[in-house]
């Protein structure tokens, strides 16, 4: 689908008439507005990876005897940090050896399943390619570099970010709020020039405590789990960033 074939996308860049501008707009949309850079989250955001992530730790874990939770618990955080809270939940001894290792595994086995499906968020190129025409953009992610790169290679879209970080770019993972501090500094904006945009409680943890208001993406954690964790609002569909409506009566 082209930019031009959802009415609710690219509104922004004609003439409003009087009628127009008394037009409704998600909350979530005028928090952007104001804003010089949007920060994405990539897994469950961007890339719907829930089944292909939970799915990877399984393939990595359970020879081991070690139950993998709901995905809930896994998302936004980086696979080495996941992998040693579920051994030590397990009464195991997270050596490094072992970790590297089913961390090895894990990312392999995703990478694996991400060329099969290549699992591209319905309408993210289009709201990226809305955005970037009017905001700054960065990738914000605690996935692996080559399991960013298949999401850039598979949605076409590295040209529309002004700076692309992973879990291997920062020393410490969400909730740590390193990567989206190194995000500020890639754009080379101040804190309240930017909103993120997250799927997970962990990365709203990690935005917040990088002073950045966040827009939660409901489905992965349910709407009150993200306001609980800080989200300014709550989407349900990703081009809800950009959509643009008849008031409600």
């Amino acid at each position: 689908m082209h930019r031009g074939d959802d009415p609710a996308i690219g509104r922004a860049a004609t003439p409003r008439s009087a009628a127009a501008a008394a037009s409704w707009v998600h909350p979530a949309g005028a928090l952007v507005a104001g804003k010089r850079a949007v920060i994405f989250d990539m897994d469950g955001v961007l890339w719907d990876t829930a089944k292909v992530h939970s799915q990877a730790f399984a393939f990595a874990l359970e020879p081991l005897g070690i139950p993998i939770p709901e995905y809930r618990e896994l998302a936004g955080r980086r696979s080495d940090d996941m992998i040693i809270s579920l051994l030590e939940r397990a009464g195991m001894e997270a050596t490094r050896e072992l970790v590297a290792d089913l961390t090895a595994v894990k990312r392999q086995r995703v990478i694996h399943l991400l060329r099969e499906v290549k699992p591209v968020a319905e309408g993210a190129v289009e709201v990226l390619e809305h955005l970037a025409g009017r905001y700054l953009l960065a990738l914000a992610s605690a996935a692996s570099p080559a399991s960013a790169a298949l999401f850039l290679d598979a949605s076409g879209t590295a040209p529309l970010f002004s700076a692309i970080l992973t879990g291997n770019d920062v020393s410490a993972g969400k909730p740590a709020p390193d990567v989206y501090l190194a995000a500020l500094a890639r754009l080379e904006v101040a804190a309240e020039e930017a909103v993120v945009v997250e799927d997970a409680e962990s990365g709203i943890i990690a935005a917040r405590g990088a002073g950045i208001p966040v827009i939660g993406l409901a489905g992965t954690v349910a709407d009150a789990d993200l306001r609980a964790a800080g989200a300014a609002a709550v989407i349900t569909d990703i081009r809800q960033l950009v959509a643009e409506g008849t008031p409600a009566a």
